[in-house]
């Protein structure tokens, strides 16, 4: 479980460790394997979804791994995310990074990136906190991928929404 929250482990992993967990659900105390009634996909559905909302390995993993997202978007951490904006970030917003080197701590925190941009959305409010260029706004993509020429003539790459000189805000 330690393992879960600082790697996204590999499939055969999961398929292990779900295996095992549906033995020791489905066996009974004399060894005998017993009847399956259930899909162990459905006994791993929410309650509110019929399940006994028994996590699947994947989805506990992928969890796990996102609350270490979390942290580094609300800039929590102390001297780990210190040590994480200096060495992987250097300035930009995690969603903006591309890094897809370093650590294996890093690599997995990259590999869930994707499915983090599906449900995030970002209110800019008075613009303080967002950068133009940066931070992902047409189908998460940032600015500066979908205009290249564009950023490449920009004064000032890491510009905020607050500053940027803007017509009519």
């Amino acid at each position: 479980m330690y393992m879960m929250g600082i790697y996204i482990l590999p499939e055969g992993m999961h398929s292990s460790f779900d295996k095992e967990l549906a033995r020791f659900f489905w066996q009974s105390g004399d060894s005998k394997p017993k009847y399956h009634m259930v899909k162990w996909a459905d006994i791993c559905l929410p309650k509110d979804r019929g399940g006994l909302g028994i996590p699947a390995s994947r989805r506990m993993n992928v969890a796990l791994m996102l609350r270490w997202v979390w942290r580094i978007l609300q800039g929590d951490g102390g001297l780990w995310l210190q040590l994480i904006e200096a060495k992987y970030l250097q300035g930009r917003p995690l969603l903006a990074c591309s890094l897809a080197t370093g650590s294996q701590f890093w690599k997995s925190i990259q590999g869930i990136k994707n499915g983090i941009r599906l449900g995030l959305r970002v209110l800019v409010g008075n613009g303080s906190g967002t950068q133009f260029w940066l931070d992902p706004w047409l189908d998460g993509e940032p600015l500066r991928l979908r205009f290249p020429r564009l950023f490449a003539i920009c004064g000032d790459p890491a510009v905020l929404v607050s500053t940027s000189p803007l017509e009519n805000r």
